[in-house]
């Protein structure tokens, strides 16, 4: 809520439930709002007599009607005017409670020096003083500086909003173990078996172990991408607090989408990181740096097709489908199963539209040159390799370029559509 830096900040009862220490800490951090310019008014109940000495002013009520308002320091000569003293070592925020409540009156206010203990004597007794007066012209004076319609109000700008965001999307992928942890591990595991089941394949060159190669990379193009659709729950839960938290007035579509794309990248670096150090010595594959690129820039890009899919949808199961379909779909068109040149016509669209085509293409030839030599009247050469595939005109850095690409356009699709959704625009 105070990422928009509201000028006003009202709160309820935000101490309720926490135990002393917690609560002075909370009041604490409000009070820091508070110098920095912010007006904080919240209800509380039984402050305890440290927390009384941190607020600056505050309001009585009893029935509805105002018993006093005006600053802590003062109530004590108020109420001690109306014969009404906080008696010593007492908290004053107690006292003045039982002042106002008639209903369970105390023993000790039973004295012949003590007024009528009664709604009435007390307000009419704020109403006869000063702070009376003082709370009078304060609301005047504040009524006559009320902005205009359309004036600004003073928000934070796109860079504060995404600074906190992203603080606050760090915090929550560290404490949710479902969104990379458990992921982390899944991904770490497979690779290791992937390893160990590839091991050295990578320093042989008979025609079988170049196919095992060629298998080994569509295999890690496909499922470890396809493996993104784990994190879609995660999102189509966010999307309710964002539109939940942007219909308030707390911050931009912009800023929110950004900092969503930011912080997902640690924690998806992490994982391809992990992949590639467990895969590519084990299977003595080439260019270790990069494939850890590749690999990076496709769960990415596969995580932002995720993020675009559950804002879409309006459950995680129909999500899922969605997302499962389409990344089986790119398998197939991708150019292993069948190559290009078999590919028939009207599902050759798929083959360039494919996430997975890009992905493999660049693993492929980042572990194969074409000077490359084997031992393999079908592949002599990393060439043919590159001409069987119809891979011949393509280059490794394009295709990562294309990856990139692909994240770039699902993000700037998700901030078009989270815009237009949270506008009622439906």
């Amino acid at each position: 809520e105070l990422i928009r830096n509201p000028p006003v900040i009202l709160l309820d009862e935000p101490t309720s439930g926490l135990d002393a220490t917690s609560a002075m800490g909370i009041v604490q951090e409000l009070k820091k709002f508070c110098d920095l310019g912010h007006t904080v008014a919240l209800t509380i109940h039984q402050p305890s007599s440290q927390l009384w000495t941190l607020f600056d002013k505050f309001m009585l009520l009893t029935r509805g009607r105002v018993a006093y308002m005006g600053s802590v320091a003062g109530a004590l000569g108020h109420f001690e005017a109306l014969r009404l003293p906080c008696p010593q070592y007492t908290n004053p925020a107690d006292h003045y409670i039982d002042v106002v409540n008639d209903d369970f009156r105390g023993v000790e206010l039973d004295k012949e020096d003590v007024p009528p203990m009664t709604v009435s004597y007390v307000v009419a007794g704020f109403e006869q003083s000063d702070a009376s007066k003082m709370m009078h012209v304060e609301l005047d004076a504040a009524k006559n500086a009320l902005p205009l319609k359309g004036e600004s109000q003073g928000h934070n700008g796109a860079l504060h909003q995404f600074l906190i965001l992203s603080g606050r999307n760090l915090k929550n992928n560290a404490r949710n173990p479902g969104i990379y942890y458990v992921r982390l591990v899944m991904y770490a595991m497979l690779c290791l078996v992937l390893g160990l089941m590839f091991i050295g394949v990578g320093d042989r060159d008979d025609h079988q172990d170049i196919q095992s190669r060629i298998n080994l990379l569509w295999y890690t193009s496909s499922f470890l991408i396809f493996m993104s659709v784990a994190v879609l729950p995660f999102f189509i839960e966010e999307r309710a607090v964002f539109l939940r938290e942007k219909n308030n007035g707390w911050y931009s579509v912009g800023p929110y989408v950004l900092a969503n794309a930011v912080t997902a990248l640690p924690g998806i670096f992490l994982i391809a990181l992990v992949c590639t150090v467990a895969l590519i010595p084990l299977a003595s594959m080439n260019g270790l740096g990069s494939f850890l690129l590749v690999l990076f820039l496709g769960l990415a890009a596969s995580e932002a097709m995720m993020t675009l899919i559950a804002v879409l949808v309006p459950h995680y199961i129909i999500g899922i489908a969605i997302g499962a379909g389409a990344f089986g779909f790119f398998m197939l068109c991708q150019g292993v199963l069948l190559v290009f040149d078999d590919i028939p016509p009207y599902f050759i669209w798929g083959y360039f539209i494919a996430l997975h085509t890009y992905v493999f293409r660049a693993m492929l030839l980042n572990e194969i040159d074409d000077d490359d030599v084997f031992n393999s009247d079908i592949f002599p050469t990393g060439e043919a390799i590159k001409e069987y595939f119809s891979f011949e005109d393509n280059d490794f850095g394009e295709d990562c370029l294309v990856i990139f690409c692909y994240g770039i356009i699902f993000h700037l699709i998700v901030y078009a559509w989270l815009s237009r959704e949270s506008n009622g625009k439906r």
